[in-house]
């Protein structure tokens, strides 16, 4: 049988296996290659932090409301990465399934053309591609409820709330800590287990 969303939450906050999740993810982005170029990484950590997220009611309104990642950009990379989410969806990981499990919730994936596509996502995945628009993007973006994930620190600077660090072993973002802060204003808050050290390193704008 199936736990409620709230009993689950309280659960997972006391489980000594979030760690490991978290551990287990790091120990695939530390490595030293160019890791924008695994997407298979970038979708497993993804759909971790939609789901280890704490998303208020108007959010989700129903116990069951779908988590929906949203990947803004139309280029090979976009391309790549909703592949890869798609594919971690059809068949997902064993620590995945247990957080769906836990969570009773599925993740859908969406392609946006715009930022007004993207505001109907919970998380917004802008690509590097689209770094020329950054400002612009994140202008329209980072006052609305969802969490804005992206590439380099810079892109944390100009207002993103989190982005991917590459070839850093022990490092998986770069955090904005206005951003985030301002997230926990609106009720939406990443599990604290992904926002402490080595895990991630704030910045400033």
């Amino acid at each position: 049988m199936r736990l409620q969303s709230k009993q689950c939450q309280s659960r997972v906050r006391g489980c000594g296996w979030l760690m490991l999740i978290v551990l287990l993810l790091t120990a695939q982005v530390g490595a030293k290659e160019q890791v924008r170029s695994d997407w298979g990484v970038r979708a497993t950590l993804l759909m971790t932090l939609a789901y280890l997220t704490k998303w208020p009611p108007e959010i989700l309104p129903q116990p069951n409301s779908p988590l929906i990642i949203g990947v803004l950009g139309q280029d090979a990379e976009s391309a790549q990465l909703l592949r890869a989410l798609q594919e971690k969806i059809a068949r997902p990981e064993q620590k995945v399934k247990l957080l769906k499990q836990l969570f009773n919730r599925d993740i859908q994936v969406r392609a946006c053309a715009n930022t007004a596509e993207a505001e109907r996502c919970h998380i917004v995945y802008v690509s590097f591609t689209e770094k020329d628009d950054w400002p612009q993007i994140l202008r329209s973006l980072q006052d609305k409820t969802l969490i804005t994930i992206g590439e380099t620190e810079e892109f944390a600077r100009l207002g993103g709330a989190m982005s991917f660090r590459e070839g850093e072993t022990g490092r998986v973002f770069w955090g904005n800590l206005d951003q985030v802060k301002r997230l926990q204003r609106e009720n939406i808050v990443i599990n604290s287990e992904l926002l402490e050290p080595p895990y991630v390193t704030f910045v400033r704008r």
